[in-house]
């Protein structure tokens, strides 16, 4: 699903320029700062990670709603 979240993010044409870059840029550095500042024995500091992977997973149920409404 966060697979899809992604490519939805990146291109759907329903979600707007302005709400791409500022999910997209989020995700991005939580997800960045979170790789490299934490070390792997630390799994509670993956925690801000979370909210992230659940947007992006519900991006992509949502996307995937669509198109088989649409496929009806």
């Amino acid at each position: 699903m966060i697979v899809v979240g992604v490519w939805a993010l990146l291109r759907s044409p329903r979600i707007l320029r302005s709400t791409r870059l500022l999910i997209g840029l989020w995700s991005l550095v939580i997800v960045v700062t979170i790789l490299f500042l934490t070390p792997l024995e630390w799994q509670r500091y993956y925690l801000p990670v979370f909210p992230v992977l659940g947007l992006l997973a519900a991006l992509g149920v949502t996307e995937i709603i669509r198109r088989v409404r649409h496929l009806s």
